[in-house]
């Protein structure tokens, strides 16, 4: 199926290349799974085929260098693991690993020494507190140890960005946890406010908004082409093409190839996408910050 995939994309991006590309690098791709941890804001994020499914709140490094930044994968499982630096046997109370181990493949350390794991002391989720590892509450930890094989994409950020982009509702102990306030975008095209409703809602990653494709792109005459098969899509302006890869967030232009800074979101079936997408066109944009307003024309 991937080499199927692969060699139906590569047709796909022969075609729109021999509109506007000199030349086209294609991704390899995409794994399933995807964890991404905030050092910021000190939450885990895991998504399933470019879904959003769940947000934790996680323990971080006491120092910002303590935990490393960058892309990793899981490279070891481990069920109620020693704690060699204590000598401390697996499955006690006194473990400070907690109940799963999911290790990363930082240097050369084969995922025994930086981890995502549990704990045996709640209060310290949601602080900077450890050696390096990323702490769980024990509940999150197992349920995440079950979700993810091995090699499981694990990228490490240190942005003022909220992963949820909603704030999932915690129980018991986690009560106190403060809501993340969504903020109210509003998008003007050509001084005509465009309306939203629940399910294809704007929201903030960081600073920046991430848009409902199909409905900005219909208010700005862009067609949409998506191909299935490739989870591809190809807009159209006029004479202006433009391809997105939804599993990798390639984006392609005139300008050639770039990662977007923020992957498509699927939410409710909706994908989202940041600016970028739309910069290639015929457009002014332009972005205000402190009013949360999108105006473009």
């Amino acid at each position: 199926m991937k080499r199927r995939r692969s060699v139906l994309l590569f047709l796909i991006l022969i075609f729109i290349s021999s509109l506007f590309f000199p030349s086209i690098v294609l991704a390899k791709d995409a794994v399933q799974h995807l964890i991404i941890v905030n050092k910021a804001t000190n939450q885990l994020a895991y998504y399933n085929n470019q879904e959003l499914v769940k947000v934790f709140p996680v323990g971080t490094g006491k120092t910002p260098s303590l935990t490393p930044e960058g892309t990793f994968s899981i490279v070891a499982k481990f069920v109620n693991p020693f704690y060699r630096a204590g000598i401390i046997a697996g499955g006690i109370p006194q473990n400070p690993l907690g109940v799963r181990w999911l290790g990363l493949s930082v240097g050369n350390t084969g995922g025994s020494v930086y981890g995502i794991h549990g704990n045996n002391n709640p209060g310290s989720i949601g602080g900077y507190v450890s050696a390096g590892c990323i702490r769980m509450y024990n509940e999150d930890v197992i349920w995440l140890y079950d979700q993810i094989p091995m090699g499981t994409a694990v990228k490490i950020i240190n942005e003022p960005w909220d992963l949820g982009p909603t704030m999932l509702s915690w129980q018991g102990n986690r009560e106190n946890l403060p809501s993340k306030q969504v903020a109210n975008i509003s998008v003007l095209i050509n001084d005509s406010e465009v309306v939203f409703d629940q399910s294809n809602k704007p929201f903030l990653v960081g600073e920046k908004p991430m848009l409902p494709l199909r409905l900005i792109a219909d208010k700005l005459s862009i067609s949409i082409t998506y191909i299935p098969d490739l989870k591809f899509i190809i807009l159209q302006q006029g004479s202006t093409v433009t391809g997105l890869d939804t599993v990798s967030s390639i984006f392609y232009s005139s300008k050639g190839s770039i990662k977007l800074s923020t992957p498509v979101t699927i939410k409710n079936g909706v994908s989202f996408v940041n600016l970028e997408v739309f910069r290639s066109f015929n457009l002014d944009l332009a972005w205000e910050e402190k009013e949360n307003v999108l105006i473009i024309n």
